[in-house]
């Protein structure tokens, strides 16, 4: 058997560690029944069965960032950090979206009809939207050197902006109308129309809260109010998922994983308070 040194997953069979494994012999070890599974078999619980298949798209050299939604895998990269590649999950072929002078793609974001990225030039970090179906390219904002935190959910693009004299801010491109507004705070999460995000509150606490926000209709909510601050959120549909911690082990208090549940019908708040 070739000499090949452990890898980080110690519990792997010794047979599948050889130097050029393959994944069909995996699929056949992880399907055997317990009593034929070799003692040094992956855990019960991380087997995955068979795998339909695994391919390599791309060698992505200088490799950025990627992103994925249900039809394309987007990334950047490139040999000078300044081409964008689009691959089109259901046909199987890339296309390079666009080769710039400046390294493009620190961040870079796919959904739907929408790719956006952001590029850097010395300390400036420059926003671009890009619309698949038309090709239509824009430079939505130029900011200091702060990680964007980039978003999108299809429609609206999202993002942290901010300059070296300024706190950052939290702003939301919509792709339709073309109008972009300032939310303030931090750490932005949106899906469908519904834009979750920390705002710190003033005074010497400065704890942070959790605001959320329907883009189309307007109706803001402020979901906590406590004396800790709340974690980054995840908004997933008409669900808005966030943690709280509390710096002393010793209290059981302000801490814990907590889910808010939008209205069928919102009128005046887009959550109710859990």
């Amino acid at each position: 058997m070739p000499q090949c040194t452990l890898g980080p997953e110690p519990n792997l069979p010794l047979d599948l560690l050889a130097c050029g494994g393959n994944l069909d012999r995996f699929a056949a070890a992880s399907d055997k029944p317990a009593g034929e599974t070799p003692a040094r078999d992956l855990p019960a619980q991380r087997h995955w069965g068979r795998v339909g298949s695994i391919q390599t798209i791309d060698a992505a050299h200088g490799l950025l960032s990627f992103d994925i939604d249900n039809t394309h895998i987007a990334w950047a990269g490139g040999p000078d950090l300044n081409e964008l590649y689009l691959y089109d999950l259901a046909s199987g072929e890339t296309r390079k979206v666009t080769q710039d002078s400046q390294q493009n793609g620190e961040s870079i974001v796919v959904k739907g009809d929408i790719l956006a990225w952001t590029g850097r030039t010395g300390d400036r970090t420059t926003l671009v939207v890009y619309r698949l179906s038309t090709g239509q390219k824009k430079v939505v904002d130029e900011f200091g050197p702060f990680n964007p935190e980039l978003q999108s959910d299809g429609r609206y693009v999202a993002w942290n902006r901010g300059e070296d004299d300024t706190d950052t801010e939290v702003w939301v491109y919509d792709t339709e109308t073309g109008r972009t507004i300032d939310l303030g705070g931090t750490w932005p999460s949106i899906d469908d129309g519904r834009i979750a995000w920390l705002r710190s509150l003033p005074g010497p606490a400065g704890q942070d809260v959790l605001i959320v926000r329907d883009l189309a209709s307007g109706p803001t909510t402020q979901l906590t109010n406590s004396q800790w601050s709340d974690q980054p959120p995840a908004v997933d549909g008409g669900h808005v998922v966030w943690s709280r911690r509390n710096s002393d082990p010793s209290s059981s208090q302000g801490r814990g994983i907590f889910v808010a549940t939008a209205p069928a019908e919102p009128s005046v708040a887009a959550l109710d308070r859990p």
